[in-house]
């Protein structure tokens, strides 16, 4: 019950249609873990697995979220592909996942922390909720920024 819950709480509005996200990760593993999790619960979502291949997506298409798994990409390729998106027409969200147990080893304290204008999502590996439940907030808090930014034009 408390699953079924979240998952809805999880879950984009089916009446603005799908969400968006680009998903950044040279696992190819980890990339259809991303994959298979997030359309489940309904995002759409597309994968690059290489800087080059993220921008040629954020300029072809809109994403209303960025996500780098920086287990698997460099922290450089993480910056580049974040700050890029930043500068979008559309402005998307921009997060880094990053592992409770590799956060432990560096600087980070465990939660959400601001990271150069894009979040750092600080998730145990087993803990799924959490993880889509960070997505979902990112995920309205850009649709929320985005309605001010229409209604001040």
């Amino acid at each position: 019950m408390i699953q079924d819950r979240f998952f809805l709480h999880a879950a984009p509005s089916a009446v603005q249609g799908l969400a968006r996200v680009l998903s950044i990760d040279a696992d190819a593993a980890s990339r259809m873990t991303m994959r298979i999790v997030l359309e489940a619960v309904g995002y759409s979502v597309s994968q690059a697995v290489t800087t080059v291949q993220a921008m040629e997506l954020l300029d072809s298409n809109e994403f209303e979220l960025v996500l780098c798994n920086s287990l698997s990409a460099p922290d450089q390729i993480d910056e580049a592909v974040l700050s890029y998106a930043r500068f979008q027409d559309y402005e998307p969200a921009t997060a880094v996942v990053t592992s409770i147990l590799c956060a432990a080893n560096g600087s980070d304290a465990v939660g959400s922390t601001q990271t150069a204008g894009s979040q750092r999502l600080l998730v145990e590996p087993q803990n799924l909720p959490d993880l889509l439940e960070k997505i979902a907030d990112l995920v309205a808090e850009r649709a929320l920024s985005r309605l001010e930014r229409e209604l001040a034009a």
